[in-house]
Order: structure tokens, then sequence, then C-alpha cells
């Protein structure tokens, strides 16, 4: 179909597509308030090795400390670091709900810790990473051994969870544009199928009426 052909069939099939266009947009906003709203706010920790702990001559990224990266992501998801959690904030889920809407991300190559946490506003959100990231930077000063009194390492608080808030969730401009454009093209099928149909009516018509002149004659 050429642009020339599809601007007359917008013309000839107008109100059709319009009603479909709309409808369609409408359904697309339906959707997005429907679909639960999530928002992810993520703390950043920086492991730091204490002075005899260094990466010099060790076999991780950076030495004993990325060694135990790992050790330190997974313990984020124990009820030692999120029972603390849970209390602190009043919170009435159960521990395996709340490791559901906890997760951290070690970057490759770096004594990092991405305690990312969601919830259903910004503010809950904030207050559960950032929450989790203290638990969990005290637990970690107990995992790896040091000398005398000092643990082995230590954490700094890179980012707080308010610095990195995202929304995840349908968009509502979004669906609303792409409703309407679903609509739109099934506006034109519609108004094609229903040309179609009245072009054979027709001929089905001029056929049968053919055919009875030809038995009259």
């Amino acid at each position: 179909m050429t642009l020339m052909e599809l601007l007359a069939l917008l013309r000839r099939g107008f109100r059709l597509i319009a009603v479909a266009v709309a409808a369609g947009a409408l359904l697309g906003a339906a959707w997005a308030q429907a679909t639960p709203t999530t928002y992810a706010a993520t703390a950043t920790l920086g492991v730091v090795p204490h002075s005899g702990q260094g990466p010099r001559g060790e076999s991780g990224p950076a030495g004993p400390v990325g060694d135990h990266m790992q050790t330190f992501s997974a313990a984020a998801s124990t009820a030692q670091v999120l029972l603390p959690v849970k209390q602190q904030l009043g919170l009435e889920e159960s521990v395996p709900q709340l490791r559901q809407r906890v997760r951290v991300r070690v970057p490759a190559a770096a004594t990092l810790l991405e305690i990312t946490a969601t919830a259903p506003d910004a503010d809950s959100a904030v207050a559960l990473a950032d929450a989790t990231a203290g638990s969990l930077s005290g637990a970690i000063g107990k995992l790896v051994p040091g000398t005398g009194s000092q643990p082995g390492v230590s954490t700094v608080t890179l980012q707080q969870g308010a610095d990195a808030v995202v929304h995840e969730g349908a968009s509502l401009p979004l669906f609303t544009v792409a409703g309407a454009a679903f609509g739109l093209v099934a506006g034109v099928l519609a108004v094609r199928a229903r040309e179609a149909a009245a072009n054979r009516r027709d001929l089905e018509s001029r056929v049968a009426g053919a055919a009875r002149n030809g038995a009259l004659g």
C-alpha cells in the first residue's frame, strides 16, 4: 500500500479508525495504571582492607578483599543482616519475604557492593537500601579476621539509596502512545476488511445479475 492509498483509506474510514485509536489509547493507559509501580534504590559500599591486608601477591582482583566479595554479597541475604533491618524499619514481612526485595551486585574486579532494594514507593526503597547497607557493613567487619581487635576490612558508604532511585513500572505516556498505535493499525485493518467485504458482495451481486440476464436471454 502506497502512502497516497493509505491516506485515502484514512479519509474513507476516518470515523472507525478514530474510534479504534481512542479505544487503544484508553486500554494502554488503563494497563499502565493497573500495573504495580515499583521503585528501586541502590546504596553502594566500598570495602577497604586494613594495613597488611593489601592486594600485593594475592590471587583475587583486589587481594584478600576481592577473594571475599562474593561472601559479603551472600551475607546480605542472611537473617543476621536482614533481621536487624526488619526490626529497625518496623517491617511486618518475614526475613524470606524481605530477601525477595533485596539484591546485591559486585562489579567485576572491584571491591564494591551495590545493594538494591525495591518497594512500592521511593522513600521505602531508600530506607530499605540504606538499612541493609548499614547492617551488612557491620557484618562484614566480622567476616575477615584482622590483627588484635582490629577487623581485617572496613566499609565506606560511597552512595546512599536516595542518590540512585529508579522507577520500575509501566510508563503511562508510553503505554498510551503504544495503545493508540495499536488502535491505528487495528482500525486500518478493519476498514480494509470492511471495504473488501463490500467489494466482494458487489461482485457477487453483479455476477448473479449477469447470470439472471443470461438466463432470461
